[in-house]
């Protein structure tokens, strides 16, 4: 009778963390909502002078994150913590610096990441960067390229994610 009694209540501990608020429920997905948007013709950066990635189409836009006549932005549809992560392949120069920064709103937050790198004996070169960040509804993430080779030099192919963190917003405190 006593091990009935002690499985009795194992069970019913199980069941209280289980059913936790902090928890979602057995029959609850999770998911993520995001968008990924590419540029996969060249893009023309002036020698130092800041350019904005301009996205040609969409990978995955869950959420109507990104706009044909906003080409540079993705908006968040909600509220909450997202991740920004992006890519830029540069044509083949050996002279200068490349660097990529995430603007939010048209500026620069101060804790921004980026990304440089240093040209050397030529070939194409990439930059990446990824970023957390709290964003409100309809606030906008850009991609802000920017080098010193001496003249104008492409940006080959570019890539940028901003994926919504599940489950995580601050209406949740």
């Amino acid at each position: 009778m006593m091990i009935k009694r002690i499985g009795l209540a194992a069970f019913a501990l199980i069941a209280a963390l289980f059913a936790s608020p902090q928890r979602p429920a057995a029959d609850t997905l999770v998911f993520t909502i995001g968008a990924e948007v590419v540029r996969t013709t060249t893009q023309s950066a002036t020698n130092s002078s800041d350019t904005l990635v301009s996205w040609s189409s969409t990978l995955r836009d869950d959420a109507s994150f990104w706009a044909a006549g906003s080409p540079t932005k993705l908006t968040a549809p909600q509220s909450g913590w997202y991740t920004i992560s992006a890519t830029v392949r540069w044509a083949s120069s050996t002279a200068g610096q490349r660097f990529m920064w995430f603007k939010i709103n048209g500026a620069f937050p101060s804790q921004t990441p980026g990304s440089s790198l240093s040209a050397g004996v030529g070939g194409d070169y990439a930059t990446n960067a990824s970023h957390q960040v709290y964003l409100s509804k309809g606030d906008y993430v850009e991609l802000d390229v920017f080098q010193t080779s001496g003249g104008s030099l492409n940006v080959s192919y570019a890539v940028m994610s901003l994926v919504r963190s599940p489950g995580a917003s601050m209406d949740n405190f």
